[in-house]
C-alpha cells in the first residue's frame, strides 16, 4: 500500500511539472505572438496605418514614409520653423531627401502627415517624372473616435501618393508646402513656404515592373 502511495504520489508530480512547462510554454507563444503584433520587425514594411502618431492619435509632421520607410522631414525639427512657414516670408525654404534604391521600382507610395489647417500639400504635375499618379486622404483615427475626442482645427489625416514612374532612372520628386491664402490664386502665382525634393537613386538596381 506504501509503495503504491509513493509511486501515486511520483506520478502526480510528474504530471504537474508537465502542466506547468505546458503552461510556461503557451505563455511563452502569446508573449511572442503579441510582441510581433505590437513591434513589428526592423527591416518590415509600413503602410499608411502604421504612421508614427502622438499619444493623441494625431500624425507626427516630421515624418515621411517612402515607400513603407521611415524618413524625418527636418524641416519640422528647424528651431527656425516659424520663421520658414510665416506668412510673410518670400523666402522658400529648400530641403532634399535622398532615396537610395537597392529595386528600381516604378511604383513608389509617398505618406505625408496633413493635419494643418493652415498649410497643405501639393505635388504638381510633372510629365516628364509620373505616367500617372494618385492622391487619397486617410484617417488615422475612426470617425465615431474622432468626434469624442476631437482637436479643434487639426485633422488626424494623412496624404497617401502613389506614383508611376516614367522610367527607371535617377528621379526627382516636388512636393510644395503652401499656406493656406494661396489656395486661390493661379499656380504660377503661388509661393510655397516649403519645398521638400525627394531624390529617388537607383544606381546598380535591378528593374522591377
Amino acid at each position: 500500500m506504501r509503495k503504491f502511495s509513493i509511486i501515486h504520489s511520483l506520478s502526480k508530480l510528474s504530471m504537474d511539472r508537465n502542466v506547468r512547462i505546458l503552461a510556461g510554454f503557451a505563455v511563452l507563444i502569446i508573449s511572442l505572438s503579441l510582441l510581433y503584433k505590437f513591434i513589428p520587425p526592423a527591416n518590415s514594411l509600413l503602410t499608411w496605418r502604421d504612421y508614427p502618431c502622438y499619444d493623441d492619435g494625431y500624425p507626427k509632421r516630421n515624418v515621411i514614409l517612402i515607400n513603407g520607410k521611415k524618413y524625418d522631414l527636418p524641416i519640422f525639427k528647424n528651431p527656425n520653423l516659424p520663421v520658414h512657414l510665416c506668412p510673410k516670408n518670400l523666402n522658400t525654404f529648400n530641403e532634399t531627401i535622398v532615396v537610395n534604391s537597392a529595386s528600381a521600382d516604378y511604383e513608389w507610395e509617398i505618406v505625408l502627415p496633413d493635419s494643418s489647417i493652415v498649410f497643405y500639400w501639393e505635388f504638381p504635375k510633372q510629365k516628364n517624372v509620373s505616367r500617372h499618379y494618385d492622391i487619397k486622404r486617410e484617417y488615422l483615427i475612426k470617425k465615431e473616435v474622432l468626434l469624442k475626442n476631437r482637436v479643434k482645427g487639426a485633422k488626424p489625416c494623412v496624404l497617401v501618393y502613389n506614383i508611376n514612374l516614367t522610367s527607371v532612372k535617377d528621379t526627382v520628386l516636388h512636393f510644395y508646402y503652401y499656406n493656406i491664402s494661396q489656395y486661390k490664386k493661379p499656380e504660377s502665382e503661388r509661393h510655397a513656404n516649403y519645398h521638400l525634393q525627394i531624390e529617388l537613386k537607383f544606381k546598380d538596381a535591378e528593374v522591377k515592373v
